[in-house]
């Protein structure tokens, strides 16, 4: 039975925090998203506090990028486990 651990806590910076932690937008590392922008969350799920904001994945994780079409385009990321 394949059992999906939870995520640690992602991390919330504003874009200078986001520098002094020696990262960029939208940085990924080996071809895995670890930085997006808060406006890409969830509306439902994203408060205004993190919306102007840039959210680090936690060490392991990244962000992995969805979509489905049907009558409108959907597209959204949830925190995935970097495979060992």
């Amino acid at each position: 039975m394949n059992v999906k651990s939870s995520p640690p806590p992602v991390i919330v910076v504003t874009h200078e925090e986001l520098i002094d932690r020696g990262y960029v937008p939208y940085q990924s590392d080996n071809g895995y998203r670890k930085v997006i922008h808060g406006l890409e969350l969830d509306i439902l799920l994203a408060s205004n506090d993190v919306k102007n904001k840039w959210i680090i994945a936690p060490d392991g994780w990244y962000w992995k990028e969805y979509r489905e079409k049907c009558y409108f385009n959907f597209e959204w990321f949830e925190l995935e486990e970097i495979p060992v």
